[in-house]
């Protein structure tokens, strides 16, 4: 299961490189939002690589498994509302 995760994570990097790349976006344009399982990816996209995204929104409920995720992104230098 990590491996497939870890693929989705690495693939959604790409595809965002990939759109800058070509010319379509630029990375102060780009953002991506995701709630529930999409919110866990978009959180880890602000983990992993912040500096691909003009704007990250993770919309993850605040239970017991996601507290974790958020206490992790309100240490890092970005806005982490719950």
């Amino acid at each position: 299961m990590c491996m497939r995760m870890c693929q989705a994570y690495e693939d959604f990097e790409a595809v965002a490189k990939d759109l800058v790349a070509r010319g379509i976006t630029s990375h102060s344009k780009l953002g991506c939002q995701g709630g529930s399982n999409g919110g866990l990816l978009t959180g880890n996209m602000l983990a992993r690589s912040p500096e691909l995204f003009g704007a990250i929104v993770c919309q993850v409920r605040h239970t017991a498994p996601h507290c974790a995720l958020c206490s992790a992104l309100r240490g890092a230098s970005h806005r982490c509302a719950t």
